[in-house]
């Protein structure tokens, strides 16, 4: 954090303030739909491309303009400023071949069929299922105690941390070789861990990646949809529906704190893994949803969030010793990420905020990468108009 506010505080001394015209409501509306349209049509490159020669203005900043744009995202919401770095390594204990590590609030309602799509698996492996109850309000204590007596379920109880804290503590003491991430409202599909495991351990993969089936509401087939991971080599961001040598979380943790906390995965996680298999195995069952933070966090001011972590990992990063070359364009997709989940709030002065902030991250740990990106460019040319329409069209 020192090197960002180092470089802050050279750049910001070199600019003016420039004004930024604001769009009205209905506009911003309408250009939604017209972005939103484009993407199902696939011509929003084809746009960009004919809309590029006109967006650009470079904006300057006073010397405090640095300093407002951060005041301004603490009074939205509040940096939680946690690192995923583990101050106490985690114990490794090599009692199983795989460990399910089952975050559970509030899904009393989903919880039995979730650990049973584990304990039903027909495999030869050894399989333990920690169950971290974070403080659950609902009656899930009741539903846990079936489990009490069956030595492949340990049931761990907290106060509530957030599922970055259940996962935590499920990460304290790791018990197998493999570990993987199972939501407490999704199941493991009939008989698939098993091919999984064999997979990762005749690889010897530090991380293996499956498929999985996405649905709509408890047990209706009819809207189930495929999603395999092979896109071009790219994890997907998520952890769940992966498995991960225990070695992994020896020293490191979620950050705790956060929305997007499993933005972890591709700013360290990934950057360790030596050896990476994909898989077209379908195993995991994932459930939509329709008050996750995916689909409620559009107006939430929480949704700063993304930039927050964005900032807190990158410091980790550096900490850890990794370096940033092989990963400028990871950097990028998450930029552009940040902008699509922050511009929900329709709040220009937070777009310009987080733009001007990002041009500091830019500086600090990418100054000597070199991408061939316009939406690097963008930012090296502290071109407001150019990175707004990059990030929505590409």
């Amino acid at each position: 954090m020192k090197n960002v506010m180092r470089n802050l505080a050279k750049i910001k001394k070199k600019h003016k303030k420039c004004k930024i015209d604001n769009t009205s409501k209905p506009m911003r509306i309408m250009l939604k739909l017209i972005i939103k349209s484009l993407y199902i049509l696939h011509l929003n490159v084809i746009v960009y491309y004919l809309l590029e020669p006109f967006f650009h203005k470079s904006i300057k900043y006073r010397e405090n303009d640095m300093d407002d744009a951060r005041n301004l995202l603490e009074s939205l919401s509040p940096n939680p400023d946690n690192s995923c770095i583990r101050e106490e390594e985690s114990k490794l204990m090599r009692l199983y071949d795989l460990q399910v590590i089952v975050p559970a609030y509030k899904t009393a309602n989903t919880i039995k069929g979730c650990i049973d799509s584990v304990l039903n698996q027909h495999t030869q492996y050894k399989i333990l299922i920690t169950v971290v109850n974070d403080g659950s309000p609902d009656n899930m204590d009741e539903v846990l105690r079936e489990y009490e007596d069956n030595e492949r379920v340990e049931i761990i109880n907290q106060e509530n941390k957030g599922l970055s804290g259940a996962r935590n503590r499920g990460l304290d003491v790791i018990k197998a070789d493999y570990v993987t991430f199972l939501d407490s409202d999704d199941e493991f599909l009939p008989n698939t861990l098993d091919a999984m495991l064999k997979q990762a351990k005749m690889a010897d993969a530090d991380l293996i990646e499956g498929g999985y089936i996405m649905f709509n509401k408890a047990g209706d087939k009819r809207t189930i949809r495929h999603k395999y991971n092979l896109h071009g080599g790219k994890l997907y961001g998520f952890p769940w529906g992966k498995l991960f040598k225990a070695q992994l979380f020896k020293n490191i943790k979620f950050p705790e704190g956060f929305w997007f906390e499993d933005t972890l995965m591709a700013f360290v996680i990934y950057s360790f893994c030596r050896k990476v298999v994909t898989s077209d195995v379908l195993f995991y069952h994932y459930r939509l949803n329709p008050n996750g933070i995916t689909a409620t966090a559009v107006k939430n001011k929480k949704v700063i969030d993304t930039y927050w972590i964005t900032e807190n990992l990158l410091e980790d990063r550096r900490r850890f010793g990794l370096t940033n070359h092989d990963f400028a364009m990871t950097m990028l997709d998450q930029i552009r990420t940040n902008y699509k989940r922050i511009r929900g709030l329709n709040h220009d002065d937070a777009d310009k905020a987080v733009f001007i902030l990002t041009i500091a991250l830019w500086k600090t740990y990418f100054h000597d990468c070199q991408t061939n990106s316009p939406l690097q460019k963008a930012l090296e040319n502290n071109d407001f108009k150019a990175y707004r329409l990059i990030c929505e069209l590409t």
